[in-house]
């Protein structure tokens, strides 16, 4: 099973449900997505449908991702602030 019963093993193409909240943090690290995406060696659509939930980040990419952030993996899935628009 995967990881929060929402990740594939098989790669990049599961819905998020929200779970992630890539983008406040990149902006956070002041990282374009054209930034984000050349530190991770991907193209800079799949950082869009990463951050808009239409595609999630395989289990693999995640520790990358998190280093990126400047951040662990667990804060990568860490609640939103709803407060905070």
């Amino acid at each position: 099973r995967s990881l929060l019963g929402c990740w594939s093993n098989s790669g990049d193409h599961m819905n998020n449900n929200g779970l992630l909240k890539i983008k406040p943090l990149r902006e956070s690290a002041g990282l374009s997505q054209r930034k984000l995406a050349r530190i991770l060696k991907v193209a800079q659509p799949l950082i869009v449908a990463y951050e808009s939930g239409d595609k999630t980040p395989s289990a693999h990419r995640l520790p990358a991702l998190a280093a990126a952030l400047n951040v662990t993996v667990g804060e990568l899935f860490a609640p939103i602030d709803p407060s905070v628009n």
